[in-house]
């Protein structure tokens, strides 16, 4: 799907995640490979990098089961104001 495609906006919160998380993994990578440091501290900012990427990602994690919990409750309250319009069977 290319992104001046109409329902390019309508991807799955999986295609999101995983793009992040490979970012994340990319430039964690490149940066240990144009910043050379010494063994402690490459560890240490390795350590430093993976905490905060942990914690983005739940932040992320959230705010994903946070936006499909509104969505499935807007789904559901669509579907019963349909269901009132139809004639019974």
């Amino acid at each position: 799907m290319y992104w001046n495609q109409p329902h390019a906006d309508k991807r799955s919160p999986g295609v999101a995640v995983s793009g992040f998380v490979t970012g994340l993994i990319a430039g964690g990578a490149l940066g240990l490979l144009l910043a050379p440091a010494s063994g402690r501290m490459t560890r240490a900012r390795v350590n430093h990098r993976l905490r905060e990427t942990a914690e983005s990602a739940r932040e992320l994690k959230e705010g994903v089961n946070l936006r499909l919990h509104e969505a499935a409750g807007s789904a559901r309250g669509l579907a019963e104001r349909l269901r009132r319009r139809l004639p019974p069977a």
